[in-house]
């Protein structure tokens, strides 16, 4: 329940922030309590200096004031110490030996959750109703989200194009955990990997985009070990099988309005002989190229109009660009990168090096549709690594004493 808090930040009703900021002051707290001042820890902030420059820079140069990536560097921070609360609270958990694989079971445990909970919400609009009660949607959001009510899933805190993201890299993840030969029982495994995929294409198509990668980790992984090629064969029969009563299901059992939004590419194909869709030619509509030079070099310093995207476009490069030219839009995926390395340092380990950089290929391909990042889930895995790491280096010189 912590970690469906932390990856869904909710705000409930009488709440002044969501529920992440209340784990990032409780992390905080706790971290002066220890007095744990141990600086190597904090080294990951230092991915954050370029993009706080350059946010500072185009907001000033551009007299917009519009500091919006300053205030994320801030965000990251605060997720920092809120994934820092988390090491506090379950420490059991760093005594563990694959902490990243018990890790990865409890993301893919609250993607399970959310999905159980949007199919509930919407198969019971009642409950779905009682449950939105409790929490403050957002502004911005309001208005799209009761467009879509009866169009597509919705989940607890989780729609629209973040349900996608996070669906998705729940595939990745279960890929990364069939690879490292940590699922226990295949065909249960096989039944969530597909259920994942059907909720969250039925709250996001962008899902496809996740199951795509996952299915590129697990077939470039080893492509000449025999015994891992029987199993994967194996895996990819259990699969289609399941994913074809999987979808004769929803075809038959769900609502035709949900059914052909989710499915709007093949009823596009079946009328007009093209693969398209309303979002997907929206999408073409947002790729609006800067004509200034000086867009390009320092950006024009506006993220957000008050009456939507700067330059009306969603496109996650474009924001970036329009916001603060191309040294933005690098240092936006430099932090990512950063952290990713960070990462690799503190685990040596081939399998979880090569889930990482699919990971981060995920989220530049996601970039061609909004603007996403994944650096929640990678500040959570750092401080574990990390805190494993002295929590070994500790109990083995006490043990060596």
């Amino acid at each position: 329940m912590f970690l469906f808090l932390f990856v869904y930040p909710l705000f409930f009703v009488g709440m002044p922030c969501s529920t992440r900021i209340v784990f990032a002051l409780l992390g905080i707290i706790t971290f002066l309590i220890r007095r744990y001042f141990c600086l190597s820890l904090f080294v990951v902030f230092r991915g954050l200096i370029p993009m706080f420059v350059i946010s500072i820079m185009t907001a000033l140069i551009n007299s917009t004031f519009d500091f919006n990536f300053a205030f994320y560097c801030i965000s990251s921070i605060l997720i920092f110490f809120a994934a820092y609360f988390f090491t506090a609270l379950f420490p059991n958990l760093l005594s563990s030996k694959d902490i990243v694989t018990n890790i990865f079971r409890l993301f893919v445990a609250v993607v399970l959750l959310q999905s159980v909970l949007a199919l509930l919400m919407f198969i019971f609009p009642t409950f779905g109703s009682s449950l939105l009660e409790l929490i403050v949607l957002p502004a911005s959001e309001q208005n799209t989200f009761e467009k879509n009510q009866g169009l597509r899933l919705q989940g607890f805190g989780s729609y629209f194009f973040e349900a996608g993201i996070i669906h998705g890299m729940a595939l990745i993840i279960i890929a990364y955990l069939f690879l490292s030969n940590n699922i226990r029982c295949f065909r249960l495994w096989t039944i969530i990997y597909i259920f994942i995929f059907i909720i969250g294409l039925l709250m996001a198509r962008t899902t496809i985009i996740g199951l795509g990668i996952s299915m590129l980790l697990i077939f470039s992984w080893k492509p000449f070990n025999l015994n891992l090629i029987k199993l994967k064969i194996k895996w990819l029969f259990l699969f289609l099988l399941v994913l074809i009563i999987a979808v004769v299901m929803v075809l038959s059992l769900m609502d035709e309005q949900v059914v052909k939004w989710a499915f709007e590419f093949f009823f596009s194909y079946a009328e007009s002989g093209e693969f398209d869709s309303a979002s997907t030619n929206r999408m073409q509509e947002m790729y609006i190229f800067p004509e200034s030079l000086k867009t390009y070099i320092i950006g024009d310093g506006k993220y957000n109009l008050h009456n939507g995207y700067y330059m009306s476009t969603d496109v996650g490069y474009f924001r970036l660009l329009y916001y603060g030219g191309i040294p933005m839009l690098l240092s936006y995926y430099f932090y990512s990168w950063f952290l990713i390395r960070k990462i690799i340092s503190l685990r040596e380990n081939l399998l979880l090096r090569r889930f990482l950089y699919f990971s981060f290929f995920y989220i530049l391909v996601l970039n061609f549709k909004g603007l996403a990042d994944l650096n929640f889930l990678l500040l959570l895995i750092y401080i574990c690594l990390y805190h494993q790491i002295k929590h070994q280096s500790t109990h083995s010189i006490l043990h060596f004493k």
